[in-house]
């Protein structure tokens, strides 16, 4: 299966483009993407996974490492592993990056969890986890809004790195809350609507 999502991700990175779209968003099935999910999903539902603090020490430093490396390669070594497309979708390189750093955070709310305050944050962490998904679908689209409407921000690049993170995150996760709430109407309507046809069908039967 693994194997699989390898070969499909790069053979749709490599001869799909949809629109002339940018990164994942222009390939079927987003590319290298599809590989990231399905190992993402095979990471999640191992639960026997343990982390602390000298995994976090270890990822940290190899994640610099890596970075350091991918600096100064600048991405040559894709150019010899036809994986992904440099940064988006990714690949190789950005892809070992991102396991990298992955680990990191893991190993680091592993760590947090001991405390109170550690798991406090933790718990944000792991409930901005749950809505990804919208985030990967939605972020280019409230990145594209806000880089129209946030001129007066251009001053300031601290300002206008928070204020896109917090829109691209908020927004997206306010989508998936109105998608929610629509599909929860629909349904409630359609209840309701199949109890009146059927009490109209036992009036008439009666």
């Amino acid at each position: 299966m693994g194997g699989g999502t390898l070969l499909i991700g790069s053979l749709t990175t490599r001869f799909s483009n949809i629109l002339g779209i940018y990164g994942g968003g222009g390939k079927v099935l987003g590319g290298t993407f599809l590989f990231l999910m399905f190992a993402g999903m095979v990471v999640a539902g191992n639960y026997k996974l343990k982390g602390g603090l000298p995994g976090f020490l270890a990822f940290v430093s190899l994640s610099v490492c890596w970075w350091r490396f991918e600096c100064r390669d600048f991405f040559a070594l894709d150019a010899r592993l036809p994986f992904g497309a440099g940064l988006n979708p990714p690949s190789v390189t950005s892809i070992t990056l991102a396991v990298l750093v992955a680990g990191a955070v893991f190993n680091l709310g592993c760590v947090l969890e001991r405390f109170w305050i550690g798991s406090k944050v933790a718990g944000v962490w792991a409930w901005l986890g749950r809505h990804t998904l919208y985030m990967f679908l939605y972020h280019r689209y409230f990145l594209d809004f806000w880089l129209v409407k946030s001129s007066v921000l251009n001053g300031n690049i601290w300002v206008k790195r928070i204020s896109y993170m917090a829109v691209m995150v908020f927004g997206s996760i306010a989508v998936e809350y109105a998608v929610r709430w629509t599909k929860a109407m629909i349904k409630k309507e359609r209840a309701l609507v199949a109890k009146m046809v059927e009490e109209k069908n036992d009036s008439s039967n009666g």
